[in-house]
């Protein structure tokens, strides 16, 4: 039997969450130069696994806004590859992406303000079974790098929404072979800045 994820719940939020930030009353907001920006983030990926090629996908990153149109950040994406059982036997797989990414703005006069985005780093993919009490696992490494592009949506003094949607290429090797996969990856991500120098 197959396992599957119920994700119009997750669609319902991503929609609620967006329409609270959008309605939300805005005064001046900017990325402030220097400043440490965090943030959580959720949403899918149509990376291939065990139960199908769409899966859920958490995260988070942090790191340092240049000014208030470039940011370095570090980044980490957790991915569930989903699980089937089938005559006794379970096997289930994740995928987990830990790296860097370097993000370009484009300042507004609202409180939206589009970026495009480059990353890349390691990537890891692990697959476990069990049988009758036994387990056993396998897992390949690699690198990832990846593009996209999204828009941070101010909801209050330091603090909004990032919706996001990036193209990823993955790189694995096993037993001396290369094997490859692309993911198009679509999150919606909760941020927080503080510190720095704003403008005057």
């Amino acid at each position: 039997m197959t396992s599957h994820v119920n994700r119009t719940p997750l669609y319902r939020l991503f929609a609620i969450m967006f329409l609270l930030v959008v309605s939300a009353p805005v005064w001046a907001q900017s990325i402030i130069p220097h400043s440490t920006d965090i943030s959580g983030n959720i949403g899918f990926s149509t990376l291939d696994g065990i139960d199908g090629d769409k899966h859920v996908n958490f995260g988070f990153s942090g790191g340092v806004n240049l000014s208030d149109r470039t940011a370095i950040l570090g980044e980490y994406t957790y991915m569930p590859m989903g699980s089937t059982s089938a005559y006794g036997v379970s096997v289930s797989g994740k995928n987990q992406l830990l790296g860097a990414a370097y993000r370009v703005s484009f300042p507004t006069s609202s409180h939206v303000l589009p970026y495009v985005i480059v990353g890349g780093g390691y990537a890891r993919v692990t697959a476990s079974g069990s049988e009758s009490g036994i387990t056993a696992s396998a897992s390949m490494n690699g690198e990832y790098i990846g593009f996209g592009g999204g828009a941070t949506v101010f909801a209050g003094h330091g603090w909004g929404l990032r919706p996001e949607v990036r193209w990823d290429r993955l790189e694995y090797s096993y037993s001396g072979e290369r094997t490859g996969q692309s993911m198009l990856i679509a999150t919606v991500s909760a941020f927080y800045q503080w510190g720095g120098r704003a403008k005057r």
